[in-house]
This record gives structure tokens, C-alpha cells and sequence, in this order.
């Protein structure tokens, strides 16, 4: 299933073109926390990670519980496939501060 995480409309609009010159749809919107259903495969598209939380510690954390779930995040913005390109370990370094 693909997940947009969207904060605007404006994100939304650039989220569906992405996803649609990638072959794929959005199946479900997502705005604020990211739900518990989130499944191993499942991919969680999102305009820029710095999006996913306030600060950098959320951020981390966010994509942590994606990696222990399997779930893919891509960042349009950032052009981040983390779970494909990029593993958490990239990231990890700032959560200890």
C-alpha cells in the first residue's frame, strides 16, 4: 500500500505527480502521527523527511519505527528511498545528541 504524508494541499498535488510518473497511486492520505497499520512493504511517500516531525530526534525516530517495519519511505524533495537506497544507519548519528 502507498501512503502520502502530506501537510498542505499544495504537497498532495506534488505527491500525486510523483507517485504517477513512478507507477504507482496513492492508496490513503496521511496528515500529522502516521498510523499503527503500517505494514512491512507498504510505502510511505513523503515530500521532504525533515516533514515527518518538528525536530530531528522525531524525524529519527519516525524513520526508525518504518525500518523496524519494513515500510519504505521515499522523499520526493530529498530523492531519499530509505529501506532501498539509503539504510537508517545514515541517520542514526543524531539521535544520541
Amino acid at each position: 500500500m502507498v501512503y502520502g504524508y502530506i501537510c498542505s494541499n499544495a504537497e498532495r498535488r506534488i505527491i500525486t505527480t510523483f507517485c504517477k510518473q513512478n507507477g504507482m497511486s496513492v492508496n490513503k492520505w496521511i496528515s500529522g502521527k502516521l498510523p499503527g497499520t503500517l505494514q512491512k512493504d507498504d510505502i510511505l511517500v513523503c515530500l521532504e523527511i525533515s516533514r515527518l516531525g518538528r525536530n530531528l530526534p522525531v524525524v529519527v525516530s519516525v524513520l526508525r519505527a518504518c525500518v523496524e517495519k519494513g515500510v519504505r519511505v521515499w522523499s520526493v524533495g530529498d530523492n531519499y528511498r530509505l529501506g532501498e537506497m539509503l539504510s537508517l544507519k545514515t541517520f542514526l548519528f543524531y539521535e544520541k545528541r
